[in-house]
């Protein structure tokens, strides 16, 4: 019997420490000029309906992305707080080339938390954007599903461990 509630509390802090999720969002080379705003939760709900975000914080967003003139910005706000900036290299040859490799992956990282409110990726200067990827934390979520495993398991357990026959 004590191995079997070892083994499921090895089970549950493995929840906790594999709850950071990525989801990736195409944006298929789209270019924007001067200021541009990507809401992020708009596209991730448009993109994986049913995923909860209500819980979800933002741990990093990765910015697939080039340039014209190796000068754009990308800023992650969060809850209206700029949390994270980044430059976006390029130049004027890369730019025009469709191919996968001149694009610069960025990361845009969350190190204090911050959550509640609008996702937003705000991009400055003249870019094209290929993808974003962003990690979520959702241990708050994992850690309810696994008490409740839990819960049932213990209760029909002791269910067994109690019945006369």
């Amino acid at each position: 019997m004590l191995y079997k509630i070892i083994a499921v509390s090895f089970l549950v802090a493995g929840a906790a420490q594999a709850a950071i999720q990525p989801y990736r969002l195409d944006y298929r080379q789209r270019e924007s000029i001067g200021a541009t705003q990507i809401h992020l939760k708009q596209d991730l709900n448009n993109r994986y309906p049913g995923l909860n975000l209500a819980i979800a914080t933002v741990v990093a967003v990765d910015l697939s992305a080039k340039s014209f003139q190796g000068n754009g910005q990308a800023y992650l706000a969060i809850g209206g707080q700029n949390v994270s900036v980044a430059n976006i290299p390029g130049n004027p040859q890369n730019y025009l080339n469709p191919n996968p490799a001149t694009f610069t992956t960025v990361r845009l990282g969350n190190p204090t938390r911050v959550n509640g409110g609008t996702w937003i990726a705000n991009l400055q200067g003249r870019m094209k954007l290929a993808t974003i990827t962003t990690r979520q934390d959702q241990t708050q979520e994992l850690n309810a599903f696994c008490a409740y495993q839990i819960n049932v398991w213990v209760a029909n357990f002791a269910g067994k461990l109690f019945t006369i026959n």
